[in-house]
């Protein structure tokens, strides 16, 4: 699983959740995540490696797209608290047995249109 900004300045991407090797059973995420679900393990983010959720933080006025992706793959990552986007990217090529996106809007508190 992770999201991402992408309208982040020059046009770079700003990752604020990467978390792998979900368990099956797990139907949802508590609020404010701050460690990941027994089984599973965070990655990257805007904060650095092996991270909990950093959540949106928009720094204008204007909206910004969020994209939450999600990956059901056919085998575990190789679990490493070091681990880089490439190289989770990576070890799920050709492994992916379905995927799906959700993306959201948001802006500075009282700038929304």
């Amino acid at each position: 699983m992770q999201g991402e900004g992408s309208d982040a300045p020059r046009g770079l991407s700003s990752i604020h959740l990467t978390l792998y090797n979900v368990p099956t059973d797990v139907r949802q995420l508590e609020p404010g995540l701050t460690s990941p679900p027994p089984g599973a393990s965070f990655g990257p983010n805007v904060h650095g490696l092996d991270q909990p959720y950093a959540g949106p933080h928009t720094h204008g006025m204007s909206k910004h797209a969020y994209h939450l992706q999600v990956f059901a793959l056919d085998t575990r990552l190789p679990v490493n608290p070091g681990v880089r986007i490439e190289a989770l990217v990576d070890a799920m090529s050709g492994h992916v047995l379905a995927s799906g996106e959700l993306v959201g809007q948001a802006s500075m508190a009282g700038t929304a249109p």
